[in-house]
């Protein structure tokens, strides 16, 4: 069965950059891997501001990209884990729509790991402010305890040097 290794935070923490390089070192080790960045991003550099308003769209899109690949590939590495549509959502979704997103996360086999913030906030690429940045992480944080109670998630820094190590070393 696929593993979806989900990186969590805020805007600016470090998850493309971690993915990029957790992908790279399981691929050269030879694991089936595959790596499914963020939809939200690509509609920022596009300058798609109003679908980035439709966060059910973009959940869905970001759920397509995995699901495509369970059962193909050992290993899925994601720099846009499906919980994060609940945290961009706006506040009058119905709350069904933040069930819908816990259902379609559980039904892949997931590793979490949350990313701490241990660098300066960049807003290139980015809507948000970093005031918002803090807001988003504490959100983060909830919604992954909330949604995997039964699941184990590990907090990171993403500035040590041996994370790569840290979380590679977990699917070798």
């Amino acid at each position: 069965m696929t593993t979806v290794i989900n990186l969590f935070g805020g805007p600016g923490v470090g998850k493309s950059t971690l993915a990029a390089a957790i992908f790279h070192r399981l691929k050269v080790a030879g694991k089936s891997v595959e790596m499914v960045t963020e939809v939200a991003k690509e509609m920022v550099w596009e300058e798609r501001k109003r679908a980035l308003l439709n966060q059910v769209y973009v959940t869905g899109l970001q759920f397509h990209r995995l699901w495509s690949l369970v059962g193909r590939v050992d290993l899925v590495v994601t720099d846009s884990p499906l919980l994060l549509g609940s945290v961009y959502a706006p506040h009058d979704i119905p709350p069904s729509f933040h069930k819908l997103v816990e259902d379609l996360h559980g039904t892949f086999r997931n590793e979490n790991f949350i990313l701490q913030r241990r660098v300066p906030y960049d807003p290139e690429g980015r809507v948000q402010d970093e005031g918002e940045t803090a807001e988003i992480d504490r959100k983060v944080r909830a919604i992954v305890s909330r949604a995997d109670r039964q699941a184990s998630y590990h907090v990171m820094d993403p500035t040590d040097p041996e994370v790569i190590d840290k979380i590679v070393g977990r699917f070798l």
